[in-house]
């Protein structure tokens, strides 16, 4: 018992120490936080709840991502764009690689409280959802504790929620046991409440000790910080998005002279040009339709629903080009827009789906991170979502299907404007998928087996004239289908969508067909 005494105010004098030296570090934080900070999108003031509630105002959204954050795009990009904060109007950044919707959860749910407008942006990436999610070693590496803390502490957040995202968090720990022992002491701290009394100090003494330690660090980088260019204050409701778009395009095309994928020469010349023989048709069995990270996303909107935080959840789209060149199915990447949509629809959450822009070139700057036009895009879209008002979607479609040579084989009816039944006759092999192809060289533009709605594009390579594109319900033997036969311009991009109402081995009922030429 003595002993234990003894422990527990030896830890009580060196928190009592670390407090005192703490209140200097404070001050010499807040002498150093300025608007210069809202770029500094690193780890320390990520973590610092103290530093984020002096950041973070009312004119502020918390934009969160993973790698595209660290962009060098000096254009459009919302540093650039926004002087560093010196603006009435600013994008907070918080992200990094690997930094996907769990990790973001925490973050929500950690800095909930410091963000004045209760709206956040998050950005999400197909490559998040291979069909393990976030990979363990990256996690660990990204693994914010300071913020896991205040997440568990947050009482707005359910003990079911808080039990979902710890039991993932320990899971992924599991590649890192120091700290997995620490998160599961945590866990007995702040969700089971069973933590013994001199544990309890010992964690309370290593929390201090880790966020006085993560203060003084970042008095030492705000310090570093270059000064605010203060002869360029921005009003956002002045910047001509329009000729922001004009400019990105122009610097796109200057920027991507040495491949027709719209990449950039300096990433196509490091890592595409030595590989492109090898990338043909490498990903053919690649997928994004199953994945954890869809159950990470949905983690990151409970929480959003439970600290009433308003999210707007940015779609970003695949680069059309390389991966059509690696194989990629067309199908599987309309399937992983579509789980997007559908989860979003699930929380009744905004979003802004850029999947459809997978062919317009520059809105990347390689095969992965936003680019000049993306940026611009998106500077927009969130602006839009600041002030409350409609996000505008300047793409086109010019409709087709109303008026191409429209044909039904036997077996299909037609029930209603662009609505059809498909049924099999007797003694006929049953239906297995739908789906929609070029009926002249079998290229599959989309496939599903279930009731659903589908959208996608394509960039049609073939020259220009008649082609028919055939709507079709497929079985081994059964063969019965739609064909419209329509003009189709070489280079274009194409837009098809549908939703499959009622699907079974001997009907399948379809509604809502289009076809359209997509200008961006």
């Amino acid at each position: 018992m003595k002993k234990l005494l003894i422990i527990a105010a030896a830890l009580v004098i060196s928190l009592s120490c670390l407090l005192g030296t703490d209140i200097v570090i404070r001050y010499k934080l807040n002498a150093n936080i300025d608007k210069a900070t809202y770029d500094n999108n690193i780890y320390t003031r990520n973590c610092s709840d103290y530093a984020m509630e002096r950041i973070i105002d009312e004119h502020s959204i918390v934009v969160l991502g993973s790698s595209e954050l660290h962009s060098s795009d000096d254009l459009a990009y919302p540093a650039a764009l926004f002087n560093r904060g010196y603006s009435d109007f600013n994008m907070v950044m918080m992200g990094a690689g690997s930094l996907q919707s769990l990790p973001q959860a925490i973050n929500v749910g950690a800095l909930a409280n410091n963000i004045k407008n209760k709206k956040v942006v998050l950005i999400v990436s197909p490559q998040w959802f291979s069909s393990g999610g976030v990979q363990d070693k990256a996690f660990c590496s990204r693994f914010e504790e300071t913020n896991y803390v205040e997440f568990l502490q947050n009482d707005d957040i359910s003990d079911e929620t808080k039990a979902a995202v710890v039991a993932r968090v320990n899971t992924l720990l599991e590649a890192d046991p120091p700290t997995l022992k620490r998160a599961i002491k945590y866990e007995a701290m702040y969700l089971k409440h069973t933590l013994n009394p001199v544990t309890y100090v010992e964690m309370l003494s290593y929390n201090a000790f880790r966020n006085a330690k993560l203060r003084y660090t970042l008095v030492k980088e705000f310090k570093d910080l270059a000064p605010l260019d203060t002869d360029r204050y921005v009003r956002a409701e002045e910047i001509d998005f329009d000729a922001l778009l004009q400019q990105a395009e122009e610097t796109g095309l200057a920027s991507c002279t040495t491949n027709d994928f719209g990449v950039n020469d300096e990433y196509y010349n490091e890592y595409v040009r030595d590989a492109l023989e090898t990338s043909k048709n490498s990903n053919i069995y690649a997928s994004y339709a199953v994945s954890l990270e869809y159950d990470d996303l949905r983690l990151f909107l409970r929480v959003c629903s439970e600290t009433g935080i308003e999210p707007l959840i940015v779609s970003t789209p695949l680069n059309g080009r390389w991966y059509d060149y690696t194989g990629f199915p067309i199908a599987d990447r309309n399937t992983y827009y579509q789980n997007i949509r559908n989860i979003c629809a699930e929380f009744s959450v905004a979003m802004v789906d850029f999947s459809e822009k997978e062919y317009e070139l520059y809105f990347l700057k390689d095969i992965m991170h936003l680019g000049w036009k993306g940026w611009a895009y998106l500077d927009r879209a969130v602006y839009s979502f600041y002030k409350g008002e409609t996000i505008e979607d300047t793409t086109t479609y010019q409709d087709l299907f109303g008026n191409g040579n429209v044909a039904l084989s036997d077996g299909v009816t037609e029930t209603g404007e662009r609505a059809y039944t498909f049924t099999t006759g007797a003694n006929e092999n049953s239906f297995n998928n739908f789906y929609v192809r070029l009926d002249h060289d079998q290229t599959r533009l989309d496939a599903w087996d279930s009731v659903g709605h589908r959208a996608g594009v394509y960039l049609h390579t073939q020259p220009s004239g008649i082609y028919t594109v055939r709507f079709r319900a497929n079985g081994n033997v059964v063969d019965e289908y739609i064909d419209l036969a329509v003009y189709l311009e070489e280079n274009a991009v194409y837009r098809v969508n549908y939703s499959v109402d009622f699907f079974s081995t001997e009907q399948i009922r379809v509604s809502d067909i289009g076809f359209s030429k997509v200008e961006y």
